[in-house]
This record gives C-alpha cells, structure tokens and sequence, in this order.
C-alpha cells in the first residue's frame, strides 16, 4: 500500500529542506511596507488548509500585520519581524510541502550535491526536477543512502 506523502518517514527530511530553502531566500527582509504579500499567503494558506491547523496566535499576528500595513504602517522592528517571518516560513513549509514539483526540486538538488561528482548530469532545473521524481518514485528499499 503507498503511503501518503504526509506519513512517509521522509516527510519529516522534506520540512527540513523546505525551511532551509525559504530561510535562505528570505533572509533580506528589511521592512515591510505593502500587505499584498501577506494577503496572498493568507489566502493560499486558507485555500489549502493549512491555516486552520496554524496556533491561533501566529494567525493572529499575520492578521494584526496586514490590518496594521493597510492602514498605512511600516513594519520596522527587527523583532517583530522575525516573528512575522518565522509564521511566513512555517506556513509557507505546509503550503510547498504539498507541491510535488518543488518538492522534487529541493530533493532533486540534494541529490545533486551528494552525487554530483558521481553524475554527469546538467544544472538545468528541469533535469534536477526529473531527478527529485525519480528519487520520489523509487521505493525506499532501492533508495540510496539516506542518512
């Protein structure tokens, strides 16, 4: 029986690379000043279904962001946001977890850098993505090392 993507023993390895793909590209937040990103990820989030499973508090800190950005405010604080990009980072690890394409790319690079040498394969993305499919693919008795 195949398991879903949600209860494989990976799945917990996936998250991993999920945040460490977002810490990296949103690391230059210096301010914010425009709700229209927050906006999207809201709606996103709640068209999924993961904004429901969200503790209450982090919704309620995206929702005091976006009123507070609407009416005109900029958001400066260093800490304030960190928390805004830490709730930004776990939803958006919920909401790409469920894309199989990317999912496929993070695993396809990994693999890329583990075996890089051992493959003559080019960077392109789409050859990293049929990479990631394959590895998904493969059942985890004939998977490569994994640890």
């Amino acid at each position: 029986m195949v398991q879903p993507l949600t209860k494989s023993p990976f799945y917990g390895r996936i998250l991993e690379l999920i945040r460490s793909f977002l810490n990296t590209n949103l690391k230059t937040w210096r301010a914010l000043t425009n709700p229209s990103p927050l906006i999207a990820l809201r709606r996103r989030a709640i068209r999924v279904g993961v904004w429901w499973r969200m503790p209450p508090l982090r919704r309620a800190l995206i929702d005091a962001t976006i009123v507070f950005l609407r009416r005109g405010g900029v958001v400066r604080a260093q800490v304030l946001l960190s928390m805004v990009r830490d709730v930004v980072i776990e939803i958006l690890t919920h909401v790409l977890s469920r894309n199989v394409v990317f999912t496929a790319y993070l695993i396809g690079l990994e693999l890329l850098g583990r075996f890089g040498r051992y493959l003559d394969v080019v960077r392109s993305a789409k050859y990293v993505v049929y990479m990631g499919i394959q590895w998904l693919n493969t059942p985890p008795v004939f998977r490569w090392n994994e640890g």
